[in-house]
């Protein structure tokens, strides 16, 4: 299975998450440990749904879990480690689920 993936990558370069980029679980998951390593860079996976989950690194370290719901006007999100991230990733089905990613919390814009 492939997804359609973004990124920024604020020491490098970007994908923006208009360009029709696709990658494998696997190729993502080397992605992510060579992108979510400096504050602020970010990269995103977009199921067959258009539903999409971004990683961001926090100014500790930390990874910010994403899900904006737009016509709810806000995200399901937590902080968790890079290995969390990575571990999310490796769970993904064709579709991002959201009841089966623990500790998400829905926050308003």
């Amino acid at each position: 299975m492939r997804y359609q993936y973004f990124f920024t990558d604020y020491e490098g370069e970007e994908i923006l998450a208009d360009n029709e980029v696709t990658a494998s679980k696997e190729e993502i998951i080397q992605f992510m440990k060579q992108i979510l390593l400096i504050k602020d860079n970010f990269l995103g996976i977009i199921d067959q749904n258009d539903l999409c989950i971004q990683f961001m690194v926090n100014q500790d370290h930390s990874i910010l879990v994403d899900i904006p719901i737009p016509e709810l006007d806000g995200s399901y999100t937590k902080n968790t480690t890079m290995m969390g991230a990575l571990q999310i990733v490796h769970e993904l089905d064709a579709m991002i689920q959201i009841e089966n990613i623990d500790n998400l919390q829905f926050e308003k814009w």
